[in-house]
């Protein structure tokens, strides 16, 4: 048996965790591990909302604690923390 051979074999009995990218890129983990995501429609067409709402849209959001069990369950790495 090769080396090669042997490699794959060990790698592929492996369940590595993956981590899901679309959700990784969305989501900002703090050092105490809490979840932070941007507001929606936050991008353009802002002019028809009054100027509270734009503020408010500025803040960062977080994420119910059974939404956050969920999406942390997507980002097994933590981003390197945890």
């Amino acid at each position: 048996m090769t080396i090669l051979q042997l490699f794959t074999t060990l790698t592929s009995k492996i369940d590595m965790l993956r981590t899901n990218k679309a959700v990784a890129k969305r989501v900002k983990i703090s050092k105490k591990g809490k979840l932070s995501r941007r507001p929606l429609k936050q991008n353009h067409f802002k002019s028809k909302l009054t100027g509270e709402q734009n503020q408010k849209k500025r803040r960062l959001l977080g994420f119910s604690k059974v939404d956050e069990k969920v999406i942390k369950s997507f980002i097994p790495h933590g981003n390197g923390r945890e």
